[in-house]
C-alpha cells in the first residue's frame, strides 16, 4: 500500500472515530488482513478498497491518491442523460389526447429517418 492511501484511511478512520476491527467488519475483512494492508505488507483487493470508500464517502481515486479530492463531481454518462430525457419527455407528454401522441410518434419517426441521410 502507498504511504498516501495508508495516511488516508488512518486519517478518515480518526476522522469518523472508528477502529481497525470496525472497517474491517465494515470492508468484509479481517482486522489482520486490513492492518496488512494499511502497513503495506500487502496490497488491498479492489472489493475492500471500494467499500471502505463507500464508507467514508469518498472515492476510491481519493483513497488511492489520484486526486485529493474527496468526491469529484461526476459527470452523468449518456445512459443516465437519456434516462432523464425519457423521463422528462414521459412527464410531458402524459396530458397529451391519443391525437397528439401519433403526432409526437410521427415527429420521432421524422427525426429517426433524418439520422440516415
Amino acid at each position: 500500500m502507498n504511504d498516501l492511501l495508508k495516511k488516508r484511511i488512518v486519517a478518515l478512520m480518526k476522522e469518523r472515530n472508528i477502529t481497525q476491527m470496525e472497517l474491517a467488519e465494515i470492508a468484509g475483512t479481517t482486522q489482520a488482513t486490513l492492518s496488512r494492508n494499511i502497513n503495506g505488507v500487502h496490497e488491498p483487493k479492489a472489493d475492500i478498497i471500494e467499500k471502505i470508500s463507500n464508507f467514508f464517502n469518498v472515492s476510491t481515486d481519493y483513497l488511492l491518491g489520484k486526486t485529493d479530492n474527496r468526491n469529484p463531481v461526476s459527470t452523468p454518462s449518456i445512459k443516465e442523460q437519456l434516462s432523464e430525457a425519457q423521463i422528462a419527455l414521459y412527464n410531458q407528454t402524459e396530458s397529451l389526447t391519443e391525437e397528439q401522441m401519433l403526432d409526437v410518434i410521427k415527429y420521432v419517426e421524422f427525426l429517426k429517418s433524418k439520422e440516415g441521410k
